[in-house]
């Protein structure tokens, strides 16, 4: 039984402390950050797999990351600390492989890009922001320890940072 989830951010965190927990595929996960965005907007995950906006009140729902075919997927919405931009991670299935992909959507312009992308059979990309907001760490494949999905075992490979103003990691 799993106590506590843990974020990509808590995963990256003590991975840049040079600590390297082996995590369960269950306790995997993107969650939003504290940050309070514009007008209060909820960015959430739909049924069919797609990123989401909508206010409180549950008016103007946007669709910002539409799904383009059933073997694609969205999860993982991290809030800017700035609540500017959000972080996802989109992810297809080709064959035994899994294509992730981690993309932020502006909400001032509206523009989606493409941060980078990684290929691998079994892991998890877990990515967050830095507190300036002006890079992004992220861990881009947690390998196979032992076990089989749900409960399979991960272990991070590495941390990296991607500087948004350069374009590089």
């Amino acid at each position: 039984q799993i106590s506590h989830v843990l974020t990509a951010g808590e995963i990256v965190g003590l991975i840049a402390q040079g600590t390297y927990p082996a995590v369960s595929h269950q306790q995997l996960s993107s969650s939003p950050s504290s940050t309070v965005p514009p007008d209060n907007l909820i960015a959430f995950i739909t049924t069919n797999n797609e990123i989401a906006l909508i206010s409180p009140d549950g008016t103007g729902l946007r669709i910002i990351a539409p799904k383009s075919n059933q073997y694609y997927s969205f999860s993982g919405p991290v809030w800017s600390p700035d609540g500017t931009r959000i972080l996802y991670k989109g992810e297809e299935r080709k064959d035994s492989l899994r294509i992730q992909t981690l993309y932020m959507y502006d909400i001032r312009t509206g523009e989606t890009e493409q941060i980078l992308q990684e290929t691998y059979e079994l892991g998890e990309l877990v990515y967050t922001w830095s507190p300036e907001g002006n890079y992004i760490a992220y861990s881009p494949a947690i390998d196979l320890i032992e076990g089989d999905l749900p409960t399979a075992v991960f272990e991070p490979k590495g941390i990296w940072k991607y500087d948004l103003s350069t374009k590089a990691s």
